[in-house]
């Protein structure tokens, strides 16, 4: 007589929980601005250098703009009709300080007789932070209350609306050649106008980067611009009605199109409301994961109690005992920290394999063998939760 048998090998796991964590760190950091302010006769002053590292928590990205945080390149608009992007402040600007921006821009690689256009522009306007403006010739800036800015326009529009107002006369010969031009424009009376006998000409789109330093002297109330070589200046004088404005950097496209695109290589300002860090300590406070930041308008309210900031990390258990009392709070005009404090995960579990026969009964405490919780103490079976789904 034949006897046939069948023998398994089983392996019981217990689940205790796992912990897994990936983070992406960014920093604020101080810089010295003097190179890039020498040139416009501005003095650097104390505030906060935004770069590539932290360009995305100091800025709303909208419309057809992304943001390559590697490459630090802002791509407002892509080579297609009718598109309209932008960075848009969290937070405004303190204009009773100075400050600057120091950036890259390339216009797109047509010109106006190959259908490029048309332009991008970088803005200041007395509002909430976040808004934009009309798209195509209105840079993203026209429509905003008490709106400046400097524009790089590679589309001359010899025909206004109840928007915005037609280019300059002077420039009317770039219709029939390529060519582009520069200048300050302004909102006021419900139309954006280019300021009269400020502009120049400037190189057509070509595809390539070109430098661009935007600054501010608070004592006189100028605004300086370097392109390309060129030279710009304007007193904004009483423009403002608030010491705290907002920033926009935008293009735009139409019937005409090009792809737009800057990178920023500092802003250095001082901002109405500062960060709020969030930041992870074990019980010696050692830092064990990267800080998080957070930035909005003064007196924005923030809340980091959520599993977006209570992160799991490898080995350590959030200490509940420890909680911070600040996790929920409004935005000030002084650097916020929240801290949440870790413990070592002492918890462990020792499970043995089983081998079992057809017929044979099992049960999952067969492969239990100890545990221990988060702080150590040991764990009954009875405590613990089976998942039977994988038992093999």
């Amino acid at each position: 007589m034949n006897m046939k048998f069948s023998k398994y090998f089983l392996l019981g796991t217990i689940i205790l929980g796992t912990i897994n964590v990936s983070n992406v760190s960014w920093s604020i950091k101080k810089v010295n601005a003097e190179e890039l302010l020498v040139q416009n006769n501005v003095q650097t002053q104390s505030g906060v250098t935004i770069d590539k590292s932290n360009f995305d928590k100091y800025f709303t990205i909208n419309g057809s703009a992304n943001y390559d945080k590697q490459s630090g390149e802002l791509i407002l608009t892509p080579d297609s009709v009718w598109q309209a992007g932008s960075a848009t402040s969290k937070t405004q600007i303190d204009i009773t300080k100075n400050f600057s921006i120091s950036m890259s821009v390339n216009l797109g690689t047509k010109p106006q007789s190959q259908s490029g256009g048309d332009g991008l522009a970088i803005g200041l306007y007395n509002d909430t932070p976040g808004k934009v403006g009309f798209g195509g010739n209105g840079f993203g800036i026209g429509g905003l209350n008490q709106a400046f800015g400097f524009k790089l326009d590679t589309v001359y529009n010899n025909a206004g609306n109840s928007d915005v107002a037609a280019d300059p006369i002077e420039f009317e010969d770039l219709l029939h050649k390529d060519g582009a031009f520069a200048g300050f424009i302004k909102h006021e009376s419900n139309t954006l106008t280019t300021i009269d006998g400020l502009s120049q000409e400037i190189s057509a789109p070509d595809g390539n980067y070109r430098e661009l330093t935007f600054s501010y002297d608070a004592n006189t109330k100028n605004i300086s611009v370097n392109y390309d070589g060129k030279f710009w200046s304007y007193n904004v004088g009483t423009t403002f009605s608030s010491d705290h404005i907002s920033l926009i950097i935008s293009a735009g496209t139409g019937n005409f199109n090009n792809q737009h695109s800057v990178i920023v290589h500092s802003l250095d300002a001082t901002l109405d409301s500062e960060p709020v860090m969030v930041k992870y300590m074990d019980e010696n406070q050692a830092s064990i994961a990267p800080d998080k930041m957070l930035i909005d308008t003064l007196n924005a309210p923030y809340d980091v109690t959520s599993n977006e900031y209570k992160i799991p990390i490898t080995g350590y258990v959030l200490d509940d005992t420890k909680l911070p009392n600040n996790a929920t709070g409004t935005f000030t005009n002084s650097e916020q920290t929240v801290t949440y404090i870790y413990k070592v995960d002492q918890s462990t579990l020792d499970v043995k394999d089983s081998t079992i026969y057809t017929g044979d009964k099992w049960k999952p405490q067969d492969n239990f063998v100890s545990a221990t919780d988060v702080d150590g103490n040991k764990v009954d079976f009875s405590q613990l939760t089976v998942d039977d789904s994988k038992v093999d």
